[in-house]
């Protein structure tokens, strides 16, 4: 029997009001991501992403819908039952800058999961710090300084060896590499993939930067107006967009004319 989807999102329905004016911004939404996979979720500003990606994270709730974690009825977990799981789904965001503490050192960012989620005895925290430093290629005596005093790739570096510290079954990587320099995001990509090929993780990958889901995404789901207008696999999606929404992002793209 095939295994479950790592996650299952089906009719998913959210609404914001604000003075009165109700804002629709997730319309029946379904996807789903199987263990090991990469799925890219692209889509013009306001199409809905972000709220997707906090509704799985249960940062905020959906209104209707369906959301399952490896089986769980992910919407319906509350208390213990919800932080039990919150160390398999974890996220990367475009700026670590946003998610750091300033003042702690990178050792103490990556062990914050470990202590939290009480996943290491506390004799252990240094080599496990010293361990995830290593896996995403980082020196070890990065671990004494802060954020502000190490280059964007390896604040990014770091949010990735904090994302992996609780070996999570699924990332959600929220435009982990649209900050960085060309020839860094190459190097933290390959990493990613590295990683999915060494643990198994899955990835939801956010992102309007279709060299970026074309280098690692299998499949593409794309979103217009809170709902997935197309979805399939990258490589036939971008080739031949079926919505206007995808036809508007590949023709975005910068394109060089030939010199005679």
């Amino acid at each position: 029997m095939d295994r479950a989807p790592v996650l299952e999102v089906s009719d998913l329905r959210k609404s914001f009001t604000h003075r009165g004016r109700t804002t629709i911004a997730l319309r029946g939404v379904h996807l789903a991501i199987g263990h090991r996979e990469t799925l890219a979720l692209a889509g013009p500003s306001g199409s809905g992403k972000t709220t997707l990606a906090r509704c799985i994270l249960r940062l905020i709730d959906p209104d209707t819908g369906g959301l399952r974690f490896n089986g769980i009825d992910l919407a319906a977990l509350r208390g213990a039952q919800l932080r039990a799981v919150r160390p398999r789904i974890q996220m990367v965001f475009q700026d670590p800058m946003a998610a750091f503490n300033p003042r702690a050192t990178v050792a103490r960012i990556v062990e914050d999961p470990l202590r939290v989620h009480d996943l290491v005895p506390r004799a252990e925290r240094r080599a496990a710090v010293r361990d995830l430093l290593a896996r995403v290629s980082l020196p070890v005596d990065i671990a004494d300084r802060r954020p502000h005093e190490i280059s964007g790739g390896q604040r990014q570096r770091v949010a990735i060896a904090r994302a992996i510290a609780t070996r999570p079954d699924l990332i959600v990587l929220d435009e982990p590499v649209s900050s960085l320099d060309v020839s860094v995001r190459a190097q933290i990509l390959n990493l990613l993939m590295d990683l999915q090929a060494e643990t198994g993780v899955a990835y939801l990958l956010i992102s309007h930067d279709l060299a970026v889901v074309r280098a690692v995404a299998r499949r593409v789901a794309v979103m217009d107006a809170g709902r997935i207008v197309e979805s399939g696999e990258a490589s036939q999606v971008l080739a031949a967009p079926q919505s206007p929404a995808t036809l508007a992002m590949v023709q975005a793209v910068p394109r060089l004319k030939t010199v005679a």
